[in-house]
């Protein structure tokens, strides 16, 4: 599942009110590029837990998935964003 380029800023939760334009469009380019390295189901998982606003419960039911793994799931996939923003710095 592909995300729109606003979803990936509200994901970093970037607040784009305090931003300029020209800032928006790296911050876009720079989720892109980190959410990029993150495999579908991962990426998926936190558009569901961070853009839609669904609880691990309900992205769970979702996915198919038990609560637990799904919230070890999310718990990973934000440890690496982290990791890989790091990197970047």
């Amino acid at each position: 599942c592909e995300l729109t380029d606003d979803e990936r800023v509200e994901l970093l939760a970037f607040s784009s009110n305090d931003l300029t334009a020209e800032q928006r469009h790296i911050d876009r380019d720079l989720a892109g590029k980190l959410l990029s390295k993150l495999s579908d189901e991962d990426r998926t998982l936190l558009q569901m837990l961070h853009v839609e606003g669904l609880s691990v419960n309900e992205a769970a039911e979702a996915l198919g998935w038990p609560g637990p793994k799904t919230k070890l799931r999310a718990w990973r996939a934000r440890n690496l964003l982290r990791k890989y923003l790091k990197r970047l710095m």
